[in-house]
């Protein structure tokens, strides 16, 4: 469930729910699948994790919610520091679905969203 949520497959998150795999296994930061699927810019996965019941309360081993880590990953592209080193049109568009994904956290009364500073 957590590879194929990192790496966007809905289709094999979709057949692994259906097939009864738990929503709240957990990775080596303590992350589970709707952080993995939300920091990745995976909105349909997190619209279907939304759905299907997962914890979006759910604290990492840093204490971070999906929120906090969407929004930080979110900040950090804005501010240039993609792995590319400054912002491409790849980072534009994963912005969108970052900022996208942080509504649908907060429509489903997910509290957090860190707001980050960083020097000039």
């Amino acid at each position: 469930m957590l590879k194929a949520a990192t790496q966007g497959n809905k289709e094999i998150v979709a057949l692994l729910i259906s097939k009864g795999a738990k929503l709240e296994t957990l990775n080596g930061h303590g992350e589970t699948a709707l952080m993995v699927a939300a920091k990745g810019a995976h909105k349909s996965i997190v619209e279907l994790l939304v759905a299907k019941g997962a914890d979006l309360h759910a604290k990492s081993v840093s204490q971070n919610n999906a929120l906090d880590l969407v929004s930080i990953r979110r900040q950090l592209l804005e501010q240039g520091l993609g792995a590319e080193g400054g912002e491409s049109s790849e980072d534009s568009a994963t912005i969108k679905e970052l900022t996208e994904i942080e509504e649908i956290l907060r429509q489903n009364g997910v509290k957090g969203g860190y707001r980050i500073k960083l020097k000039d």
